[in-house]
């Protein structure tokens, strides 16, 4: 078994392994954590044993992750594998090997702990004897990445998506095509053009169900990352943000990226006024056919209500409306750490229970 750290985004794709893999294992989902000022690296993992190939006959990877060093208070920190490591065909001796490469880093970086959770998920996973369980407690926090999302399988006929839709939705959409809703589509060329229209819709939105955005920054990066991006080196990104409009009024924005087989609506926001025009259901539906008509064969609607939630805020009225739109819950793995600083981490663990 041999790990390597991979410098070059050619060499890291963990879509080859599992095609429906989560954005959070993009390279693209590393860079954005890159400019908030967290360190990122990259592995792959290569062995003899249980060797896959590409179509061209070059050896690859069993496994690929990617890996977020996240602050703690007190000048403390932990590494955060999101929806990762992506592997195939791994066995116990991959996931001792990986352990040992995650305490090293552990290390060099000073970490309390390494969390993870694999994908695919798995309910038995092979590793679950070797790694401690986190608590339920420890869940919580806007660092970690949702356990529940609900996914729509959209490479079926528009006539089928919309009968397994809820009925209410089925006549939104109509109702919002007959009463003029419009929808404009900013591409990833011009995807820039669009942010202060959507930026204006996250901070409505957050302030009428009060919950906390991130840092405007970190929305701009991701705004202009794919024209950097063309810039400079890689085409790898595809974004595209969807507003709905009714009387030259901006009344929804979606914010959606696509990866492997999924679209992920990544962010969203939507205006008081005229709500009953249903401009959020016109612009869920207009996004899911563009998404299959780059390829996409699920849309993902991120986070819903789930037997685990990282989110304090209650995700029962948001998971309703999605699940309206039809398709299923996928659960992702429980979290697994990987512990270097026993005391320190018994110390985040009371703060976490108590906090």
């Amino acid at each position: 078994m041999e790990i390597k750290e991979i410098t070059d985004s050619k060499e890291y794709r963990p879509h080859d392994l599992a095609a429906d893999c989560h954005l959070t294992q993009a390279w693209f989902y590393g860079d954005w954590q890159k400019e908030r000022e967290r360190k990122v690296k990259r592995f792959g993992a290569f062995t003899d044993k249980n060797s896959l190939f590409n179509d061209a006959g070059q050896k690859m990877p069993v496994a690929f992750w990617q890996v977020v060093k996240i602050p703690l208070p007190f000048e403390q920190n932990f590494l955060y594998i999101p929806h990762g490591p992506v592997a195939k065909n791994t066995d116990e001796t991959f996931w001792l090997e990986f352990s040992r490469q995650m305490k090293e880093l552990a290390r060099e970086e000073k970490s309390v702990f390494s969390r993870f959770d694999s994908f695919p998920p798995e309910k038995n996973p092979p590793y679950a004897k070797l790694f401690y369980k986190a608590t339920p407690e420890s869940y919580r926090s806007s660092s970690f990445q949702p356990t529940s999302e609900w996914i729509l399988d959209i490479s079926q006929s528009n006539e089928n998506i919309l009968a397994g839709m809820h009925p209410n939705h089925r006549r939104s959409i109509r109702a919002a095509e007959k009463n003029g809703v419009e929808i404009k589509i900013f591409r990833e060329t011009n995807l820039g053009e669009g942010f202060d229209v959507f930026w204006k819709l996250m901070r409505e939105t957050a302030e009428r169900a009060e919950f906390r955005l991130h840092e405007k920054k970190y929305y701009e990066n991701i705004f202009s990352y794919p024209a950097r991006e063309s810039a400079g080196r890689r085409t790898e990104i595809k974004a595209d943000l969807f507003v709905a409009e009714y009387q030259k009024k901006v009344l929804a924005a979606h914010l959606l990226i696509y990866f492997g087989q999924t679209a992920f609506f990544l962010f969203g926001g939507s205006a008081r006024e005229h709500a009953n025009m249903m401009p959020t259901q016109l612009a869920h539906w207009r996004a899911m056919q563009e998404a299959r008509a780059r390829g996409c064969k699920f849309y993902n609607f991120g986070a819903v209500a789930g037997r685990r939630q990282t989110s304090s805020q209650s995700l029962e009225g948001v998971s309703k409306f999605k699940q309206k739109f039809g398709g299923f819950l996928q659960e992702y793995g429980d979290f697994h750490d990987i512990i270097s600083h026993p005391w320190r981490y018994k110390i985040y663990n009371w703060y976490k229970k108590f906090k």
